[in-house]
């Protein structure tokens, strides 16, 4: 994946959801219902892990397949009690899998599922002319695989430096879960389009601009996430986000 920089173009836990897939229970606040007051919607920006994957870290998947979740366990528990920044949590992983080629990683990501309904949703926005983000403090091998497969307008997420197809044990951090929101801002602007046209899909509380039109929590995570979303959808089908987002 490009660089933060060169990243607009047109077509970068294991836990899948627990829900069935006919299971659809949608919690609608409908104080906030409809934030965008009538303005239209011009942007979606999705998250990519646990929102358009049934892979809720795409960091602690990766781990498990090569058998390196023991440090990386160990570096998790450090940035989440404060003592490494998430950079630093990002190179302790990277480290891990020095020396790897970066073609067993690409395997490996290939084999993430999507959550049903992805796809066509996708086709559906694009039909209705929305532009279509996504943001990830993921890894961009992953969401290069969703720009292919589902098509993007705009991608960002974080890079695993490679040389000569082997991985060198650096990264490059464009998203980390404290920038995340001021990327999504980023973006908003750089596709020329008001935050307040903008909806946001995702599934913890960082995902969220507070000052963005819709935001939509797919299957959240936190109690944060529901308190900062207008809507709340728990479904196995990315699809009943549908309802919500008008034109």
């Amino acid at each position: 994946m490009a660089s933060y920089a060169t990243l607009i173009r047109n077509g970068t836990g294991i836990a899948a959801s627990s829900l069935g897939q006919n299971q659809q229970i949608r919690e609608v606040d409908e104080s906030k219902h409809g934030s965008l007051g009538g303005t239209r919607c011009r942007l979606v920006v999705f998250d990519a892990d646990g929102t358009l994957t049934q892979v809720t870290s795409i960091w602690q998947y990766v781990h498990r397949k090569l058998g390196t979740w023991s440090e990386g366990r160990v570096s998790s528990r450090k940035y989440w009690r404060g003592e490494i920044s998430y950079d630093e949590w990002a190179t302790l992983d990277a480290m891990a899998w020095r020396g790897r080629g970066v073609n067993e990683i690409i395997e490996i990501v290939e084999s993430v599922p999507y959550v049903e309904g992805a796809k066509h949703t996708f086709s559906v926005l694009r039909n209705m002319g929305m532009k279509i983000a996504v943001a990830s403090a993921g890894l961009s091998l992953l969401v290069d695989r969703i720009v292919r497969d589902l098509g993007a307008d705009l991608a960002v997420a974080n890079q695993l430096i490679v040389e000569d197809g082997i991985l060198t044990g650096d990264v490059k951090v464009n998203v980390s879960l404290r920038n995340k929101c001021q990327v999504i801002r980023d973006i908003s602007s750089g596709l020329r389009v008001g935050l307040n046209e903008c909806v946001v899909v995702g599934d913890y509380s960082f995902d969220f601009p507070k000052d963005a039109g819709l935001k939509l929590a797919f299957n959240p995570k936190d109690q944060a996430a529901e308190k900062l979303a207008h809507i709340i959808v728990r479904s196995g089908n990315l699809e009943d986000i549908l309802k919500y987002i008008s034109w």
